[in-house]
């Protein structure tokens, strides 16, 4: 994780607003630093592949108490896109800018489920109730995960069993490693209000995007 102006926020007197940059993932540091700007005015600049789950909770829940803007420069994935940005109400997808998912914790206790053949099961929803506090917003679609299934299409749920009282291991696969929405889908789909558009909506882009990361994932998805 790294948070530009190199260590230190950096501060325009004139504007009286917080200027931060971070790169990198959702850690401990990313959460401290925001804990810095709390009760002040704040744009926010990120490029985030994803990070730890109950930190982009807090962090989402911490943004939800302020007015920072976001801004997302280039990727903002995972815990970042199915989390982190249900904390702002002013988001601006800059130019390059790509949401996207692959995965959350109701599609993981769906598949667990399936796989114990236990529709009562809840061992990846332990954080869900404050998740869908976030979600709260005027047009945020609870059910968005249920069309992240039929994106990614996942095979095999199988579990590794514990015998220890604890939730056994899920293991299962993805036909598509990594879903990207278009604008449209993020708007009419998710309920996400924002600025901006995704820059995979523009085919040229969409093969550029696909040379930097296909060393990350095995298969991309994109939609319209």
């Amino acid at each position: 994780m790294c948070a530009i102006s190199c260590g230190a926020s950096d501060v325009s007197t004139e504007q009286k607003k917080e200027i931060i940059y971070f790169q990198g993932k959702i850690d401990d540091e990313f959460y401290e630093t925001l804990s810095e700007l709390d009760n002040l005015e704040a744009d926010i600049f990120v490029s985030l592949s994803g990070g730890q789950v109950e930190t982009a909770l807090r962090s989402a829940e911490l943004a939800a108490k302020n007015s920072w803007t976001l801004n997302i420069q280039s990727v903002c994935f995972s815990a970042c896109a199915e989390i982190l940005v249900l904390g702002f109400e002013d988001i601006n997808l800059m130019p390059g800018a790509v949401l996207g998912f692959h995965g959350n914790s109701k599609l993981k206790n769906y598949l667990y489920r399936r796989a114990m053949n236990d529709p009562s099961s809840k061992c990846f929803l332990q954080f869900e109730s404050r998740r869908e506090a976030l979600m709260e917003q005027p047009r945020i679609n609870h059910d968005f995960w249920k069309l992240q299934i039929q994106m990614l299409k996942p095979l095999n749920p199988r579990i590794t069993y514990r015998g220890d009282g604890r939730c056994n291991l899920l293991h299962y696969s993805l036909t598509n490693d990594l879903w990207i929405p278009s604008t449209k889908q993020l708007r009419d789909e998710f309920g996400l209000e924002f600025t901006g558009n995704q820059s995979t909506d523009d085919p040229a882009y969409r093969e550029k995007f696909n040379k930097i990361f296909d060393r990350s994932f095995d298969s991309i998805i994109f939609t319209d």
